[in-house]
């Protein structure tokens, strides 16, 4: 029997997605979602309904062989590339981990692992040379299309990777950035990096999720960037498009009322 839990789970579902279909009926152009990462495939709900009804486009970077043939058979109408992404065009060095969703252009510092498990699965099995590339340089050689919206799981990589940007990095609406909060590679950027860099560019924090702990402490999270939806002008739909597509939360500010009393006031989506 459905609990109270699972019929307002599923009304909030349902909400998402007329939500995001009604948003979309008026784009004259399908988005461009950039998935940087994009071992197995992308993981959200909203993203895949929306390319199913030639509203979007993914556009993936996927390192690994196998997973990047799996990517072009299962989905041929979008676009992959067999590289990773960074903040240099060249060949790097590569470590493949046991884990392959661990592998990265940086060394794991197996040191930073508390549990023998979680260090099995960062051991380096392999280091073979790879290709990067770097976002502005492929758009410019219209190799790919400028993204709309961005999912980066580089693993420890993820500030090279916005860095390749360039000046391109202002013309994406939102992003959705797997990061850590101290080091699991070695010469990795954390988050602080990361937002520093985010806000130069006039990108505002809009939610940090815990993922990843290690015992208890807390390490990896997934942070969303959005611009400014004061600033965005005509893309104001696309900008809450994408809030619908990651469940971000409305904008809360603190006023004061008539009677001086201050009281929370919760923003209209």
């Amino acid at each position: 029997m459905d609990t109270v839990l699972d019929i307002h789970t599923r009304n909030v579902e349902k909400t998402r997605i007329i939500g995001a279909l009604a948003l979309a009926s008026n784009l004259t152009a399908p988005l461009t979602y950039l998935d940087v990462g994009a071992s197995w495939g992308v993981d959200n709900a909203l993203v895949r309904r929306l390319c199913q009804s030639k509203k979007m486009r993914v556009v993936g970077f996927e390192p690994d062989p196998q997973e990047y043939a799996k990517l072009r058979a299962a989905c041929p109408e979008d676009l992959y590339f067999e590289c990773g992404l960074g903040d240099e065009d060249i060949e790097r060095k590569f470590y493949n981990c046991a884990s392959s969703a661990n592998s990265s252009f940086l060394e794991p510092d197996l040191e930073a692992f508390s549990v023998p498990f979680r260090r099995e699965q960062f051991h380096v099995v392999s280091t073979p040379q790879m290709a990067m590339r770097r976002v502005d340089s492929l758009i410019r050689e219209g190799k790919m299309p400028a993204p709309d919206f961005v999912k980066i799981d580089a693993q420890g990589f993820e500030f090279n990777v916005l860095k390749g940007f360039g000046q391109e990095l202002g013309r994406a609406l939102g992003f959705r950035i797997e990061t850590q909060l101290r080091p699991m590679y070695k010469g990795q950027a954390m988050f602080p990096e990361i937002y520093n860099l985010m806000r130069s560019r006039g990108f505002i924090l809009r939610d940090i999720r815990p993922m990843w702990p290690d015992l208890y402490e807390v390490v990896e999270v997934e942070v969303y960037f959005s611009q400014d939806p004061r600033s965005v002008g005509d893309r104001f739909q696309t900008l809450k498009l994408w809030e619908l597509m990651h469940d971000i939360p409305q904008g809360r500010t603190v006023i004061e009322l008539a009677d001086g009393k201050r009281a929370w006031y919760t923003i209209p989506m």
